[in-house]
Parts: C-alpha cells; structure tokens; sequence
C-alpha cells in the first residue's frame, strides 16, 4: 500500500520516496507536489493495479517536534557518493544475475532492509528518505562529465586544440621569425579499446549503461529514533548493510557523509562534542522535515542516480521476493457491484 503526503504549490518541484518502519510496521511514503499526483497515482497503477493509494499527515509530525529530548533519541546521517555520478550503483539487474548463476532465484536487494525493519519493537522508528529533482543537461552537465571519465579509462586522446588564429600566427612571425608549431597527434596501430582489462571494459559499460537512462539529482538521508527505554543505536547498522550491497569498489556507491552524522569528537574543543551532537540532531531531523539537501539553501551534497538506480533503493516488493509480514498488504479486492444484483 503506498500513502501520498503532498506538498504545496510553491515548493521547489522535487519528489521524495520514503521508506518509514514504525513500531516495526512499514509503510511506503511518497511526498510530491500535487500537480504531479495524477501521474504517479496512473504510474503506480499501472504496475500494482490492485494497490491502494491513500493521502495520509505526515509521519514525521507523529513524533515530537524537539527530538532530542530527555524522552527520545536519533541517530542518523546524510549519504554521499563514493565517486563520481557517470559510475554507477550495483542495480537489480546484477543481483537478478548473480541469482540465475548460483540458485535459479530472484534475489531483490530490498528485501534484507525490509527483513530488519521489520525486527524494530514498539517505541522505535527507521525512516528512509530519497529526495530526488528532476534535472537537464543544460543545468547539470553530467553527462559530459561521465564521457570526459569514459574516455579517460579508455585512454583516447584529448581532441586537438584549434588553430591560432592569422592575425597571430602573422604576430608570431614578425615577433620570433618562426611560425606556430602545431604539435602533431600520435597515431597508435592498436585502437584504446583494445588495450583495456576486463574490468576497465565492465566500467565503461556501465557509465555507458547509466548515461543512457533518464537521471535525477538526489539526496539520500536516513534516521533511526525511539524512545529512551527502546533506543538501541546497533539497529541503525542494518541500513548500512542495504548500503553496501548495492555499492561495489571499482563502480559507485553510497557511504556515510561524515558532517552530517549524529556524532562529534573533537581534539581541541572535546568539551563541546555534546553540544554539537545535540545541534546535529536538532538539524537533521528539522531537514529530514523540510525535505531540504545537507546544504540547504546553498547547493551542494546531492548525486546524480538514474531511473534503474531509484528503482533498485526504492520499490514495491513482491509477496513472493519478500515474504514480510511486517508490510501491510491488501487482504480484499475491491470489485464492482455485478449488473444483476438487486438494490431494493
């Protein structure tokens, strides 16, 4: 079952998916603005026909406004990207492989968050939050940025420089007797392509893969909080678990964004480090709130993720991949009423 929460008109234009597990029942959060509800509302239908779409408050307004506080604790953090954006995230479609190869069997990538979610008891909550913006390649020049690394693996040359143009080259002349010398290109027999390992080779076609797919600019963010009576702080490390199974050494991944967690230590100032932990609380769950980026309202902290790395962070799963009963299912089918049936 999803639950939509909208936001006003005048909000930035950006979607954020939502995973919420509360007293250990989770739940699918959508937040958007409400000119796009048809079209997501008409997308999910399209896949789950017999899901429910309901409008619910805001979650996050069911806790206090003040956390922390001597009745409640959170740890959380903002996540950043290992690399840069043209190297992708391990998606479903290699865990689906890896599946084929070893059992014969859909392995779903979700499937393990979801599993400890579900373990948290009465008092504590997990919240999950993808914020994403639809984004162009005129505002973010990604794309051109994956090439330039593309081509960089593959060690093709750097395209020539332009020609001087006359009026300098006779400058040149006149000063120094001698003309521009143009640097001539290098021609090798064997073609870049040919030179490259098998890993380099897996590389390049995965930013290739990733170029080609629409892409959003997004921001990771996650928080677990109770009550101080069931605040365990290791139930936390089960989303690093999720993290790091679709993050991979020679290819994109997530980790944690060191300013933004919940913890400080410092050398010098060691008499302050409660204080700006309690400050770092204070703000992450206030930009949790606000749907905001790590740097709100100066740029910065967000990746770029295409549409089959969402799909792999964030989705539906199916009774068969994730058998939890912890997600809350449709138990009836809603029918329409048969011709004949009399109304009297």
């Amino acid at each position: 079952m999803f639950l939509l929460d909208f936001m006003p008109y005048t909000t930035l234009l950006s979607i954020s998916l939502e995973i919420a597990s509360i007293d250990g029942k989770i739940h699918f959060f959508i937040r958007l603005p409400e000119i796009f509800r048809d079209v997501i509302e008409s997308n999910i239908y399209s896949q789950y026909p017999e899901v429910e779409i309901i409008q619910v408050e805001d979650y996050t307004k069911q806790v206090p406004m003040d956390i922390p506080n001597r009745d409640w604790d959170l740890f959380g953090m903002s996540w950043e990207y290992t690399k840069n954006s043209g190297y992708p995230l391990k998606t479903y479609l290699a865990f689906e492989n890896e599946a084929e190869r070893t059992e014969g069997k859909m392995v779903d990538p979700l499937s393990g968050l979801l599993e400890a979610l579900a373990t948290l008891n009465p008092g504590e909550q997990a919240w999950l939050q993808i914020i994403c913006r639809p984004i162009r390649e005129s505002d973010t020049p990604w794309i051109k940025e994956a090439i330039k690394e593309r081509d960089r693996l593959v060690r093709r040359p750097e395209a020539p420089p332009p020609p001087p143009p006359m009026i300098t080259e006779a400058v040149q002349v006149v000063v120094t007797g001698k003309p521009t010398a143009m640097k001539e290109a290098e021609k090798d027999v064997i073609p870049p392509e040919m030179k490259l390992t098998p890993g380099e080779r897996e590389i390049v076609q995965a930013i290739e893969q990733k170029i080609s797919k629409f892409a959003y600019s997004c921001h990771v963010r996650t928080i677990y909080l109770g009550t101080k009576d069931a605040f365990f702080k290791p139930r936390s490390r089960a989303i690093y678990g999720f993290f790091k199974a679709t993050s991979s050494e020679n290819l994109g991944g997530l980790k944690p964004m060191k300013i933004t967690m919940t913890k400080s230590k410092e050398i010098w100032l060691w008499f302050l480090d409660k204080r700006l932990t309690f400050l770092k609380k204070r703000k992450l769950i206030r930009y949790y709130r606000g749907r905001w980026t790590p740097f709100f309202p100066r740029p910065g902290g967000t990746y770029i993720l295409n549409t089959e790395e969402l799909a792999t962070l964030y989705h539906f799963p199916s009774a068969g991949v994730a058998p939890t009963s912890s997600v809350e299912r449709v138990e009836t089918r809603k029918r329409e009423a048969p011709s004949g049936l009399p109304i009297e």
